[in-house]
């Protein structure tokens, strides 16, 4: 067994908050630690050509270009397609075993399941709330990640305490490590002007206020509690200029009907952007007064961290999950 051979496990490579963790991670090892690294992802994702650019990637259900295969990928039965898939994975990873396995979340069950390895040690680094884990995983999956798992790490005090009253795991098989952002090399000066300019893109007045969220445009997030946020605030001054400002991964021209037509109707489209996802979110941030985050449920949100890091303050639920901490 190699020892310093470690394969990283991701269920994507969107840009949400679990996936850009493990790129922070991966980018930190890369520069103080001597480690011989495999990455594999579920799915591919907008950051696959970063976490290229450290070390090699194998992704398990990536659509293929072959009519031939496309077919299959649509004919076949599940259990088929999971088995070529599998096989498929454990020709891109090769016989060498790994030193340990890092697991970036706990709805990896099925991938894990299908790695050639399951001798070596499991590290599950949990980022998941209940809703997320009821939402995303099967009790059979789950049950196989906890079984199979060596040691947890929870990114906050929220997410150890639910898989203790949740899922009954012995308290010192969990270690809490805060999630993180690096904020080295941060330049406000430039994110001001950057910012300055994305505002006048949105035709923003220079003096109106500014009201951000962000995240995946789903119920989780709170996407739908946005517009009444927004007429609340303008019933309540009527003579401000305030804008809201959605950063996530649908745009003004493709959120949900619902959401465009209560948009439509009420008069509100100078005041509420959704701008989707940008590679240059932190310009974004910068933009912000405040950010309001509408999470009903976020484990330890890694905008709420970079949005400190730019002096915005945040407003958020109580008992929403790690927010407060």
């Amino acid at each position: 067994m190699t020892k310093n051979s470690v394969l990283f496990v991701s269920h994507d490579a969107s840009a949400t908050g679990a996936p850009f963790l493990l790129l922070h991670l991966l980018r930190w090892l890369r520069k103080n630690a001597e480690l011989d690294c495999k990455i594999v992802l579920k799915k591919t994702g907008p950051l696959e050509s970063q976490f290229a650019e450290i070390a090699p990637v194998a992704v398990l259900e990536r659509s293929s270009d072959s009519f031939h295969e496309r077919v299959l990928e649509r004919l076949s039965p599940y259990r088929l397609k999971r088995a070529l898939d599998g096989q498929a994975l454990r020709r891109a990873l090769g016989r060498t075993p790994f030193g340990l396995v890092y697991s970036n979340t706990l709805v990896n069950g099925v991938l894990l399941k299908t790695l050639p390895d399951q001798s070596c040690p499991l590290i599950s680094h949990a980022h998941e709330l209940e809703y997320m884990i009821q939402r995303h995983t099967t009790p059979d999956a789950l049950a196989y990640t906890l079984r199979r798992t060596t040691q947890f790490i929870a990114g906050s005090a929220a997410v150890a305490l639910n898989l203790v009253d949740n899922h009954e795991i012995d308290r010192t098989r969990i270690e809490v490590v805060h999630d993180f952002v690096p904020i080295q090399g941060l330049d406000r000066a430039q994110l001001d002007s950057r910012a300055r300019q994305i505002r006048g893109e949105l035709r923003i007045p220079e003096n109106s206020f500014v009201v951000g969220s962000a995240g995946t445009v789903d119920w989780r997030k709170g996407y739908d509690l946005f517009i009444p946020l927004a007429l609340e605030l303008l019933r309540l001054n009527p003579k401000d200029e305030a804008h809201f400002v959605w950063v996530g991964n649908a745009s003004d021209r493709d959120i949900p009907i619902e959401l465009a037509y209560d948009i439509r109707k009420l008069g509100l489209e100078r005041r509420i952007h959704f701008v989707g996802y940008q590679k240059n979110y932190l310009d974004y941030l910068a933009m912000f007064d405040a950010l309001c985050l509408l999470s009903r449920e976020d484990p330890f949100p890694l905008i709420v961290l970079e949005c400190a890091a730019l002096a915005k303050p945040v407003i958020c639920f109580a008992g929403s999950g790690g927010s407060p901490e």
